[in-house]
């Protein structure tokens, strides 16, 4: 819990090498937390590493396949990546599981940018 508070704060304080150190020390010690893994996938994204991002959130989503931030960070990598489909289906993942949600109408954005 400590590891992950610190792999937080770091995040916020732009501290992304403390962030990461941290955060993969936290998701070492508890293999079944989603919660390191999907900062992780957003510390991988922030720096363009799309492909540790898709690995971290992979991870996240298959311990907890239902998770907001997971979804949208899965999302992202695949747009990123220009995978267009893979992007459409997790965003449409994301809106069968939220319905009525607040943040609907961002997801319908992104599955226009993504078109057909």
């Amino acid at each position: 819990r400590r590891l992950l508070r610190r792999g937080e704060q770091s995040l916020e304080n732009g501290k992304l090498s403390d962030a990461k150190k941290a955060l993969m020390e936290a998701a070492a010690m508890k293999p079944k937390a989603h919660k390191p893994r999907v900062l992780l996938g957003y510390l991988e994204l922030n720096r363009g590493n799309l492909g540790q991002a898709l690995k971290a959130f992979r991870a996240a989503n298959r311990l907890k396949p239902r998770d907001r931030q997971t979804l949208l960070g899965l999302g992202s990598v695949y747009a990123k990546q220009g995978k267009k489909a893979d992007a459409r289906k997790i965003y449409e993942r994301y809106q069968s599981y939220f319905k009525g949600a607040s943040d609907q109408r961002t997801i319908e954005n992104r599955l226009e940018k993504l078109g057909k």
